[in-house]
């Protein structure tokens, strides 16, 4: 998400894909979370505001930098691939 080889379409399409994804799994899960807000009052809404939270905001991004790759030119995301992996000659651990 921070490399400025990658274009900024792409990187705006993952996170509306992104924001699309955790905003249908929000949806989904509303009759759950009505049914234990009324179980457990207290503790189900504070619970719920929560976890809402991190979902709205952690959600999208993981989703964002898992389908980034799928979405950036080839060329760019096989280079920094090369740059970032260790070559294939040197030991991961060195005791």
């Amino acid at each position: 998400m921070r490399d400025r080889r990658v274009p900024l379409r792409a990187k705006l399409l993952a996170i509306l894909i992104g924001l699309a994804v955790t905003a249908l799994v929000e949806f989904l899960e509303l009759p759950v979370e009505g049914v234990l807000s009324m179980l457990v009052p207290v503790l189900g809404a504070v619970g719920d505001v929560v976890v809402d939270g991190a979902e709205a905001i952690a959600g999208p991004l993981l989703l964002a930098t898992t389908l980034l790759p799928f979405l950036a030119p080839r060329r760019i995301v096989d280079q920094i691939h090369s740059e970032r992996a260790p070559s294939p000659g040197t030991p991961i651990i060195d005791i």
